[in-house]
């Protein structure tokens, strides 16, 4: 076979050709390739170019102008694959090449070819162009045909021409039906580059600074002016240039010309919709012409608004028809409720009817309570929860402070009105809160601007209807308190009659048990045994008190005699009794920061109840908590309050404050605030029953003072006892008086008393003093023997509480036949002398018996 000259195949080649040999250095060039380089003599010459390397002359962004590059694949004879170089001419026109090499046999060379594609890739690329231009016309037209969704028409259309790069953003503003308006509905933008070019696969990004801005049709805007007129509006004007990015932060590069154009989208003469879009100057005639030839394209989006208007106009008076047969089966649950149990029932009754009304939307309810705390109610969407938390959304807080609705309609503005990026995570695209007085109705959807006019004008009537069922819940819930005070009400009374008549039982009692100590201690002369007696008596007088204790707390008692008491004292006993009684573990400290002269006026024995018991509590609540290091400081001071620091009816001044703190669980406010009331507890069933601090409380109360109570989770508790205070008056030391002798008498005395026990006892001390002693065992026994001996009789002491006729009868029934015998009523549960008219004094259970020996005496002598 022959040879091929390689020589002579070359000198026929119409493109730009360069044959080179084994070195690199040029051995030929052609006529194609001299025309093509364009340069002056020096280097336009095939004598100048013949005997050079080919990386000396190629220019400086050519793909052969590294030699290593070169003579690789002249000696492996692997030539590089097609190369490509763009090259700008004087006028700043791009022209591209395409290098392709051939290398030769036996290592004698290679030919490399340069061919120019400018024309070739504008062409391919016109037509990927025109192809996507196509395909946006094609799906904006399939969805007007075929869509009856104002919104999907109003949303894919200018999305749908900005992806596919028609325009490098889209406006969309729609003309209400009266022409009195114009509302911006959609804006959608692509990236550009320094020169204001759409940057080629940039994403799509929907603009929210004009979404939702509204303009009168007679306002000086472009947007109006083209829906009044019906005529383009072109404006010149000035966009900032950004430089390419820096360490990928882009600066501001000075400005550049824009163009932005504002067009009419007709049925008819009638404009229905305004379109805008902007563009740098060099594309003003490109612009102007993809918006006559989407001329068509525009007319058709005009007939399908208009029909889905219709169509929405159908569908709005077949909702509101279903939303009136909606709002009236809230208003039956709304009716039906009988507790809180049953606002859920509402709540979902609410979102079965919401669901149709906006597709794939979730429905939720806010309310606001006290303390700034949202309840939420969330029903939907796959989400059935109710939740609290602190603090007032802004968009809840802007809807309840104005009383308008608040639209968030894409995830710009859901950001701007202080929505959680959790939602957006979530999929949410607008989001709508309706204010209906305590809170609001909350919707949200997956879709961008999902609420039209129509469907919040029928929102507002949910919202109405759920703010009056809110309204009755809260009526219900305030009912149920009532209910339940009452109730409580009901208990203590029962309660304090129960407890009246254990005291008077209790106090017969003690009354039988003090007079037979009595009696015994008057029998014996042993020191050791009256003693014995002594400290039984004791021990019933305690007893007593704790009666008279039940009696303060249900409300039968008054405190007992009031006098100048030393706090100190009180706060001693307290302390011996808790480290007799507390587990040794605990520490117990006292701080005295008052002297010894100060005094409160006060029951000593109510006093040492209240301090007593809030030691109690401390020591139960470190049991509960078990610190490393149990502790119980009780401090004693004085403070100086003003009237702005005392709780209201008491006056500022000077005040004892006992502050009995433990380092225990401490509590949080909602228990606080409780702390006081009866019955209320957070103990064990077998360790309290809620009414030592409230009894407290009205111990405190009765003294002129109150209990304050500090506390905090995790942080111990602080109970502060406050009452006025005093100064004891300085005097000279008392010699104690002598003992009283208790003087006898010769008189009769008629005791009329149910209980044995207590009638034989005062009988036989009164018989001991020399009187003479009449007994009856019951009220109509009692006034025989009176009538029997009426003019010996000169003094009856009559029992309060008495089977089939009462002392109270007694009482009458002797006064009714005018006797003027004296008449002293013996009660076990205290009471005052007012409360039996015609009684010349009474004596309240359990008392010793030289009290009623001396009392008699009293009585007796004041004739």
């Amino acid at each position: 076979m022959p040879a091929i000259d390689y020589a002579a195949v070359f000198a026929t080649l119409p493109l730009p050709a360069i044959l080179i040999d084994a070195q690199g250095t040029v051995v030929d060039v052609n006529d194609a390739y001299l025309a093509s380089m364009g340069k002056g003599p020096e280097f336009g010459s095939r004598e100048i170019l013949i005997g050079q390397p080919i990386w000396e002359f190629a220019p400086s962004d050519d793909p052969l102008l590294r030699q290593d590059r070169v003579l690789e694949f002249l000696q492996k004879g692997n030539p590089p694959a097609v190369l490509e170089r763009i090259e700008a001419t004087a006028a700043g026109d791009a022209i591209l090449h395409e290098i392709r090499a051939l290398v030769l046999p036996e290592q004698s060379g290679a030919i490399i070819v340069r061919e120019e594609i400018t024309e070739r890739v504008r062409q391919a690329e016109r037509l990927q162009e025109s192809s996507r231009y196509l395909q946006a016309f094609a799906s904006v037209g399939r969805i007007v045909l075929e869509s009856l969704d104002l919104q999907e028409i109003l949303d894919s259309m200018p999305r749908e021409l900005v992806r596919a790069g028609v325009f490098r953003s889209l406006m969309l503003a729609l003309v209400d039906e009266d022409q009195t308006y114009v509302e911006v509905q959609r804006s959608f933008v692509r990236e550009v580059d320094e020169g204001g070019h759409i940057i080629p696969g940039s994403a799509i990004r929907p603009s929210s600074n004009i979404s939702g801005r509204r303009f009168k049709l007679n306002e000086d805007n472009p947007t109006p002016i083209v829906a009044r007129t019906g005529k383009m509006q072109i404006l010149v004007g000035e966009e900032p240039r950004l430089a390419p990015p820096y360490r990928g932060v882009l600066a501001m590069a000075g400005t550049r010309p824009r163009v932005s154009f504002f067009f009419p989208v007709k049925s008819g003469d009638r404009v229905i919709a305004v379109l805008a879009t902007a563009a740098s100057d060099d594309e003003r005639d490109v612009i102007l012409a993809r918006i006559e030839a989407m001329q068509p394209l525009l007319d058709h989006v005009a007939i399908a608004i208009e029909h889905a208007r219709m169509y929405e106009k159908i569908r709005t008076s077949e909702a509101s028809a279903r939303v009136r047969l909606g709002v009236e089966r809230i208003r039956n649950a709304i009716l039906q409720m009988e507790s809180d149990r049953d606002w859920i029932h509402v709540v979902q009754t609410l979102t079965d009817e919401l669901v149709g009304l906006v597709d794939d939307a979730a429905s939720g309810i806010n309310l606001v309570r006290e303390g700034g705390v949202v309840a939420a109610f969330s029903v939907g969407r796959g989400t059935s929860d109710t939740w609290e938390e602190p603090g007032i959304p802004d968009p809840v807080a802007q809807a309840l402070a104005t009383g308008e609705a608040v639209y968030r309609r894409n995830p710009q503005q859901m950001r701007r009105s202080g929505d959680t990026q959790e939602m957006i995570d979530d999929g949410i695209r607008s989001v709508i809160d309706l204010p209906f007085g305590t809170g609001t109705l909350a919707l949200n959807s997956p879709r961008e601007d999902a609420f039209s006019a129509s469907i919040i004008e029928n929102l507002w009537l949910f919202a109405a209807i759920i703010g009056e069922g809110h309204r009755r819940l809260e009526d219900l819930r305030a009912l149920d308190v009532k209910e339940r005070q009452l109730q409580q009400a009901q208990k203590m009374e029962a309660v304090g009659q129960l407890t009246a008549g254990i005291a008077h039982n209790f106090n017969n009692l003690l009354q039988a048990m003090m007079g037979e100590l009595d009696l015994a201690m008057l029998e014996t002369d042993q020191q050791e045994a009256n003693e014995l007696i002594s400290g039984a008596l004791s021990a019933a007088q305690r007893a007593s008190h704790l009666v008279h204790q039940l009696l303060v707390y249900a409300r039968q008692s008054q405190p007992g005699e009031l006098s100048s008491t030393d706090p100190l004292r009180i706060v001693a006993e307290v302390e011996a009794i808790c480290r007799r009684t507390f587990d040794r573990r605990l520490e117990l400290d006292i701080d005295n920061r008052i002297d010894a002269d100060v005094r409160v006026v006060a029951d000593p024995m109510q006093l040492e109840h209240v301090f007593l018991n809030l030691c109690i509590n401390a020591r139960d609540a470190l049991e509960e908590a078990k610190p490393t290091q149990p502790r119980i400081e009780i401090v004693v001071e004085g403070v100086e309050l003003n009237d702005a620091e005392t709780p209201d009816g008491i006056g500022g001044g000077s005040f004892l404050r006992v502050i009995v703190s433990d380092n225990g669980p401490g509590m949080d406010e909602t228990v606080r605030r409780r702390i006081f009331d009866p019955f209320f507890t957070t103990k064990a069933v077998d360790r309290g029953t809620g009414l030592g601090l409230s009894t407290a409380q009205a111990i405190m109360q009765d003294h002129g003072g109150w209990l304050r109570c500090d506390s905090e989770t995790d942080k111990g508790t602080h109970f502060s006892a406050m009452l006025p205070m005093t100064v004891a008056q300085r005097s000279q030391p008392m010699t104690p008086a002598p003992p009283v002798e208790l003087l006898g008498g010769d008189e009769t005395v008629l005791i009329i008393d149910d209980e044995e026990m207590v009638r034989s006892t005062a009988a036989r001390m009164l018989r001991r003093r020399g009187y003479t002693v009449l007994e009856a065992e019951d009220g109509e026994s009692g006034l025989q023997v009176y009538r029997e001996n009426r003019e010996q009789v000169r003094l009856v002491l009559l029992d309060h509480s008495m089977p089939r006729m009462s002392g109270r009868e007694v009482l009458a029934q002797l006064r009714s036949e005018q006797s003027t015998v004296r008449i002293v009523i013996i009660t076990g549960i205290p009471a005052g002398l007012d409360d039996f008219e015609g009684a010349d004094e009474l004596m309240e259970k359990p008392f010793s018996l030289q009290t009623l020996v001396g009392r008699v005496r009293e009585i007796l002598d004041s004739v």
